[in-house]
């Protein structure tokens, strides 16, 4: 079966972000923390609005934006509260908790002159002890990302984890496995452009695998209806999962459209996208399978512990591990623990197979 999409990419006439051309627009450069862990004690942007082509450089009480919710599997967090825990600042305010996350965002007329003016910024910073691994997170005198909710495991579940499916084996095998994290490098980074219309409407271009919940959270955060908001993915240059999220900067974007009445866009660095783009994978497990001498699988027991980096946006995933671990065999008893803990990291994501791929490395 031929594909009618194919000539016009060999030809080289794909619609990407980059080749929608909207006229007016301004271009948007992310501050992006540079430690992993730290207080913001300020932001000093006086010498980058003075910059040639310099139409604003906001924070995050300029936006005026709420902070996204965390999973709703997150203890503390349903998805839907706008207070507790776990809680992501669309632009961070007090506290960074990885190297990458957005402070500030200069908006220009050209991306070079938002670039130029970006290294004027200067953020002032008080370092915090940082946490990375996930098994030392979990520790006695873990450095915490949030000091308030007492732990760095966010979430947790077990299916008869207090049960031994192993009391009838006679050949017991375990391991521990590393499921490493992953930058997914889709051929096209994450990409946004906003054109505000008449009677508060809105044009959203966006690389994404979600159009449809892109035009609802930018609806939301903008104060208006959704039929108000026109989502557009034109030809996506790869996803892979890391493109159904709603990133910050997404909606940054689009406040800063309807702040200054102009489109405003936005595209990544190959840098940018492998500090801020959704990670994948990142889990170690620990895995026990007991046998009959005569070959005859008799249990599994596996417990999982998720690094979900510093915003635990898809603390869901292991839940797909643990519901497929065990693969395509007939296992009669299997107990598991999964563990979801926050990390001074990348956040993690949906990375093809969104946990069920990590089962399949485990069982196998």
């Amino acid at each position: 079966m031929l594909r009618s999409e194919d000539p016009r990419f060999l030809r080289g006439e794909g619609r990407y972000l980059d080749n929608i051309a909207v006229e007016g627009a301004l271009w948007a450069v992310f501050i992006r923390s540079i430690f992993p862990h730290a207080r913001v004690l300020g932001v000093d942007a006086t010498a980058a609005r003075s910059e040639p082509g310099v139409v604003a450089v906001l924070v995050a009480d300029d936006l005026g934006l709420a902070p996204q919710p965390p999973s709703g599997t997150v203890e503390g967090g349903t998805g839907e509260e706008i207070e507790g825990p776990f809680l992501r600042e669309v632009l961070a305010r007090d506290v960074v908790r990885f190297v990458g996350e957005p402070i500030a965002v200069v908006i220009a007329e050209t991306r070079e002159q938002a670039i130029d003016a970006s290294e004027a910024v200067t953020v002032e910073y008080d370092p915090l002890d940082a946490t990375v691994d996930p098994e030392a997170s979990c520790e006695a005198g873990a450095p915490l990302l949030w000091p308030g909710f007492g732990t760095n495991v966010c979430s947790a579940i077990s299916r008869n984890w207090d049960e031994d499916p192993l009391e009838a084996a006679e050949v017991v095998v375990e391991g521990r496995f590393v499921n490493q994290r992953l930058a997914p490098v889709p051929m096209e980074p994450n990409a946004i452009c906003v054109v505000p219309g008449p009677d508060d409407t809105f044009t959203v271009w966006v690389s994404t695998q979600v159009p449809f919940d892109v035009r609802n959270d930018v609806a939301e955060a903008l104060g208006v209806s959704r039929e108000k908001v026109r989502t557009i993915a034109p030809d996506v240059g790869g996803g892979f999962g890391a493109k159904l999220q709603i990133y910050p900067e997404y909606l940054a974007v689009a406040r800063a459209a309807q702040l200054l009445g102009r489109p405003v866009r936005w595209s990544e660095t190959r840098s940018e996208s492998m500090l801020s783009l959704t990670h994948g994978r990142a889990q170690v497990q620990r895995v026990r399978i007991g046998a009959t001498r005569e070959g005859r699988v008799v249990g599994l027991r596996a417990d999982v512990l998720a690094d979900v980096g510093a915003y635990p946006i898809a603390a869901f995933l292991p839940t797909n591990t643990a519901n497929m671990i065990s693969g395509c065999y007939s296992i009669p008893k299997i107990s598991y623990r999964v563990r979801c803990v926050v990390t001074n990291t990348t956040p993690i994501g949906p990375y093809r197979g969104a946990g069920r791929p990590e089962a399949s490395a485990a069982i196998e």
